[in-house]
C-alpha cells in the first residue's frame, strides 16, 4: 500500500518538477507509475470533455514539460491508427491545403470566417488572405494535419 500511496501522491506532478507535491522530485525521480497515471488521467479528461483522440493528444503535446516524453511516445504508439493528425498552431500564412481546422477562424471583429472541422482548400486560403488585407483575422489558431 505504501507504493500505491506514493504513486497517488505524485500523480499531479509534472515531469519538469512543477506541481504537487511541492518538492524537488522531477523527471525520472518521479515514480514511473505516477508519470503514466498523469498521462492517462489527463488524456481521459480531455477526451471526456469532447475532444477526439487526435485533439486530446495534440493538446498534450503542446504542454511542454508536463509529461515524460517516453510515456507520451507510448501513448502515441498505442493510438497510432486512430491518431492520424497532429495539432499545430498556425497563422493564415502557414495554412496548407488538406489541413483541418481544429477551431473556428474569426475576423478581428469576431465574424465567423471558417468553421471547426472544415478541410482547408485553396479557395479558403485565398479568402482568408483577402480578409487579412482588409480587416484582419484572429491569429494564431489551431489546425490538424496528417502526420
Amino acid at each position: 500500500m505504501k507504493r500505491v500511496a506514493e504513486i497517488i501522491k505524485f500523480q499531479d506532478k509534472y515531469y519538469d518538477g512543477v506541481g504537487t507535491p511541492g518538492d524537488t522530485q522531477q523527471g525520472n525521480t518521479i515514480p514511473m507509475e505516477a508519470r503514466i497515471l498523469k498521462v492517462v488521467l489527463d488524456f481521459d479528461a480531455l477526451e471526456s470533455s469532447g475532444k477526439s483522440k487526435a485533439e486530446a493528444f495534440g493538446d498534450m503535446q503542446q504542454r511542454k514539460g508536463w509529461y515524460d516524453p517516453a510515456v507520451i511516445d507510448e501513448l502515441k504508439a498505442s493510438f497510432a491508427k486512430e491518431i492520424k493528425y497532429e495539432v499545430k498552431t498556425t497563422v493564415v500564412a502557414g495554412l496548407l491545403e488538406g489541413m483541418i481546422l481544429a477551431e473556428d477562424i474569426q475576423s478581428s471583429q469576431y465574424v465567423l470566417l471558417a468553421s471547426k472541422g472544415q478541410q482547408v482548400t485553396q479557395s479558403m486560403i485565398l479568402r482568408l488572405q483577402s480578409f487579412m488585407k482588409s480587416g484582419g483575422v484572429r491569429e494564431p489558431f489551431t489546425v490538424l494535419f496528417a502526420m
